[in-house]
């Protein structure tokens, strides 16, 4: 075999395991990506139910110090 075989084989085979190497990270780091989407929305669910849940008890402690008659008009 002559030399130029060799030559190209030596690059070659480095630059493939290279290009193996990355479409494995490049499709574990999708899965990450998704994983992490996921949670953020979880995380946004919660928040909101969060919210919510605040939002009822400042209705709720604001009622509480008003006169009966009064409504609360929310913010001005």
């Amino acid at each position: 075999m002559t030399s130029e075989f060799w030559a190209i084989l030596g690059v070659g085979v480095p630059v493939m395991a290279v290009g193996v190497s990355g479409l494995v990270t490049l499709v574990g780091l999708q899965r990450n990506v998704g994983a992490l989407r996921r949670d953020v929305a979880g995380l946004r669910e919660r928040m909101a139910k969060l919210e919510g849940a605040v939002d009822g008890f400042m209705r709720g402690a604001v009622a509480h110090h008003l006169p009966p008659d009064a409504t609360p008009q929310g913010p001005a």
